[in-house]
């Protein structure tokens, strides 16, 4: 292994039942420029799982071994055969950290490794640690496997088809508009983004099941948003600028922290969701679900009430009125609907689309509404 590099910094070798943490974990690695090998990532359907994941361990340069009361259990035996070239003295290209998630006693060998203690309240010192540990050194070895290389020829192709693609954008913008930044990152189609009260984030929510909030000073990727387990469709800022709500199509509503990235919340909707908003308290959302649904949700005791239901409530997109005493809402057939908020009736109703109605948005000064459509069109009301 003397003179290669790996295509990963670190694999996270974890229990199943540890996923939601060592997800997280991947997530804020990966914001901090670390390569990480994640199974969730790696792995796809009808790959061979023993033979990505020894391929994902021979790739990588560290191994963390997320050891718990879970991974101590049924999954012990697996998880201590990937350790054994890691754990090699001999072997100095390669480094085992052990973290451990809880107070489970540490199994025979193990014990004489140093290990980070990854509880609450050493936060940000223990993720410090680990993230130091992680990081190549800076005389690592260049490149010389060809697998790798080839793997370096096509990151050169991507970088020029992307400037390519940006010059054609540049191309065929109308007059007196220019290309400001393009953002990458996402695998798959992005939906509806949306823009903080504040201007300060831009977050893209898509269908590869993750959310990025951007930074719009520097367009840097401030968090990689990983806990949905499908597309998600859509999500809102609440008015101050602090939380984030998303919905997605595996039928549940995630409510994120932005300063931190961390997932603080969640609902189970039971019905993909895709229109959501904050109400002005930010105490309570408006959703609207593939059940036909338009629903007020109490954050605190996460019960819902139904303000519309059937073909009325078949909506695509959601938004509050600057008042906070409205809501709009959009449908399949070119309507927008205008509805208060106790009651659930309509007060006004909006026509002009000749299809769905995909995007709203109010100015939050004048109260003026615009909205896009399947067709192309966008209207100002």
């Amino acid at each position: 292994m003397a003179g290669l590099s790996f295509a990963y910094d670190v694999f996270l070798s974890h229990s199943s039942k540890d996923k939601p943490v060592v997800r997280d974990l991947a997530a804020r690695l990966q914001q901090d420029g670390i390569r990480v090998w994640f199974d969730e990532e790696q792995i796809k359907p009808g790959d061979s799982v023993p033979a990505k994941i020894e391929e994902g361990l021979e790739q990588s340069r560290v191994l963390v071994l997320c050891m718990s009361a879970n991974a101590f259990g049924s999954d012990w035996a697996l998880l201590e055969a990937g350790t054994f070239r890691f754990r090699d003295p001999l072997n100095k290209e390669r480094r085992f950290i052990p973290l451990r998630l809880d107070d489970a006693p540490i199994k025979g060998a193990l014990a004489q490794f140093l290990y980070i203690n990854w509880c609450p309240q050493n936060g940000e010192q223990a993720y410090s640690s680990l993230l130091e540990s992680c990081r190549p050194p800076e005389n690592h070895p260049k490149i010389s496997s060809p697998h790798l290389t080839g793997r370096l020829s096509n990151i050169e192709k991507t970088e020029t088809q992307e400037s390519k693609a940006d010059e054609a954008v540049q191309k065929n913008l109308p007059p007196g508009l220019k290309l400001l930044q393009t953002l990458r990152g996402h695998r798959d189609c992005i939906y509806r983004i949306a823009w903080s009260p504040d201007g300060r984030f831009l977050v893209s929510p898509s269908s590869d099941g993750t959310i990025r909030l951007w930074d719009t000073d520097t367009w840097a990727c401030l968090h990689k948003l990983a806990r949905h387990t499908d597309a998600v469709n859509v999500v809102a800022f609440d008015s101050a600028c602090k939380r984030l709500v998303s919905g997605s199509k595996d039928t549940s509503i995630r409510i994120w922290e932005i300063e931190s990235g961390t997932c603080v919340d969640d609902i189970r909707v039971g019905h993909w969701v895709d229109g959501i908003a904050f109400n002005n308290s930010a105490d309570s959302l408006i959703t609207a679900s593939g059940d036909g649904k338009v629903r007020r949700w109490n954050l605190t005791s996460k019960q819902s009430v139904d303000l519309m239901s059937g073909q009325q409530a078949i909506g695509n997109a959601i938004t509050f009125h600057p008042s906070g005493k409205t809501f709009a809402s959009t449908d399949q057939h070119g309507i927008v609907n205008l509805i208060e908020i106790t009651s659930g009736k309509p007060v006004a109703r909006f026509e002009g689309h000749h299809g769905s109605v995909y995007a709203i948005a109010f100015d939050q000064n004048s109260g003026t509404v615009a909205t896009a459509g399947s067709e192309h069109n966008q209207i100002m009301g």
